[in-house]
């Protein structure tokens, strides 16, 4: 950490190394360093506590995590041990800049720095015979102050600790906590989703229900077969066949069929509901071209001969089945004849097919 802390001291302004210098190389208190910098002793101690925070800003750029606490109690701790480069050029400065009043103890802390050139050592050692006994006085009050810094650090390494240990718990309940909230919100979206589902399969049976009951009471309601056919209409065969539009559900049924015998795909899409066209496209097309698709719906239509409305069964406002006698020509010849139930739905004054309606027991 020494060569780190070195060069985060340089990297600090005039009067932010000066004070550092002052306070924990110097070892003088903030009184004596507010006189030095020019300032009263909460201006010094103001200072020495930012310096220490860019010192710690530094420090954590460079991988090394500390607090600006820590660092005041490393440099008390080794400030008599070595002394970052440059400090007696910085020291002499200000002792130069306040007059008198620091010259002795700068010269004192050039005694601390172990990183001299041969000449600055020379110069030191002749400084060393004059004030050896200042120097020992130092030396012998430093070794007290680390060893009343040392018996704090031992005290205050519990307390990280635990610190340390309660943020760790703190951090492993937040991330316990996020986790049982996203739980408890894909909970709540599971539920809801399966009420939906059941909610929709209940209308389906519903909906197939009404169905039912409306085929069972028109068949209820006709004495014969005949007087059902009494409201039907005219049977149209198959050279009569032409686009009838979608206004009602006979024109529709006519137009639906014709569209298929001529392989009109476009119109065939177009007299089914929007919903159906994307099943019917894959059912047709799938891999085939347009061509092949219209091929396939004039092979579906080929043996039929002539088609008629029976009859109309109103399920709701929008939905009504449509009973059709379909006029076929088997391949032996004969005639035969296939009724088919079609479920047409009205959109925008339209009517368009839906899909055949297969009754359920």
């Amino acid at each position: 950490m020494a060569p780190a802390l070195d060069e985060a001291i340089n990297e600090l302004d005039e009067a932010d190394r000066t004070a550092i210098l002052l306070r924990f190389f110097e070892q003088n208190d903030f009184r004596s360093v507010g006189v030095a910098l020019g300032s009263n002793e909460d201006a010094a101690r103001m200072r020495v506590n930012r310096a220490l925070e860019k010192l710690e800003s530094y420090l954590k750029q460079h991988g090394i995590t500390t607090t600006a606490a820590s660092l005041g109690l490393v440099l008390s701790a080794n400030a008599v041990q070595a002394a970052p480069v440059g400090l007696a050029l910085t020291i002499a400065t200000a002792a130069a800049l306040t007059g008198t009043t620091l010259a002795t103890t700068a010269t004192v802390t050039a005694t601390k720095a172990i990183a001299m050139t041969a000449l600055q050592k020379t110069i030191v050692t002749a400084t060393i015979a004059v004030l050896a006994g200042v120097g020992i006085y130092e030396a012998r009050h430093a070794s007290q102050l680390r060893d009343e810094i040392q018996t704090v650090k031992r005290l205050t390494m519990p307390l990280e600790t635990q610190l340390q240990q309660l943020t760790t718990e703190r951090d492993q309940a937040t991330n316990q906590l996020s986790d049982l909230l996203a739980e408890n919100t894909r909970l709540k979206s599971d539920a809801r989703t399966r009420e939906l589902l059941k909610l929709r399969g209940e209308i389906g049976v519903l909906r197939q229900r009404v169905v039912d009951l409306s085929l069972q009471s028109q068949t209820a309601s006709m004495a014969t077969t005949q007087n059902a056919l009494t409201n039907s209409t005219a049977p149209i065969l198959r050279e009569a066949w032409g686009f009838a539009g979608y206004q009602t559900p006979a024109a529709a049924v006519q137009t639906l069929i014709w569209a298929k015998s001529t392989g009109d795909f476009q119109t065939f899409l177009n007299s089914i509901v929007p919903e159906e066209k994307d099943a019917v496209i894959n059912g047709y097309r799938a891999s085939q071209s347009l061509e092949q698709a219209s091929s396939k719906l004039q092979a579906e239509t080929k043996q039929v001969q002539g088609l008629q409305v029976l009859r109309e069964i109103p399920i709701d406002d929008a939905t009504v089945i449509v009973q059709t006698l379909f006029q076929v020509h088997s391949t032996s010849g004969e005639p035969l004849q296939e009724t088919l139930q079609m479920v047409f739905k009205k959109e925008n004054e339209e009517c368009k097919y839906y899909n055949e309606y297969v009754p359920k027991h």
